[in-house]
């Protein structure tokens, strides 16, 4: 398995496999009351392909908890999330992007800060900005390869 397959996996334990293995909302029982619905639903029949992504699901599980918890926080952050890559997740777990937010005196929040490095640090007119963006992305990209590295290992 490559780092694009590892990560394609984990995007799809951490953000379709509920769905798939037919695992519901913990607001279920509410969304049911609101509709005007107050028996239990019957259970949810098992065909092949759920069963399928229970199997798949479970694989994952075995992997993940062989990883450092470190990698596993890494990887949960990097690929639970809305992007590809969640990077904004990331930066906000690293010492040194903490430091460089502290170091830059801004007023905005941590996630504001990284937010807006993420969008304009490339094509900033700030030389040193630039360097900053380099330098943190490169930092996330490594750490999310490295926590990659180590999932594909445990299989």
């Amino acid at each position: 398995m490559n780092l694009e397959l590892a990560a394609a996996e984990l995007r799809w334990y951490f953000r379709l496999a509920p769905g798939e293995v037919g695992l519901s909302s913990n607001f279920g029982p509410m969304v049911r009351r609101l509709q005007g619905i107050h028996a239990a639903p019957n259970g949810v029949p098992v065909d092949g392909q759920r069963m399928a992504a229970a199997g798949r699901m479970s694989r994952i599980e075995v992997r993940l908890k062989r990883l450092a918890s470190s990698d596993q926080y890494v990887v949960r952050l990097a690929f639970s999330g809305e992007t590809h890559r969640d990077l904004v997740r990331v930066l906000l777990t690293m010492p040194s992007a903490q430091a460089a937010f502290v170091q830059s005196k801004s007023k905005r929040s941590l996630f504001a800060w990284v937010c807006r490095l993420l969008k304009n640090g490339r094509r900033s007119s700030d030389r040193e900005r630039r360097r900053l963006y380099a330098r943190l992305v490169d930092e996330a990209e490594r750490r999310i390869d490295s926590s990659l590295t180590a999932y594909e290992e445990a299989g």
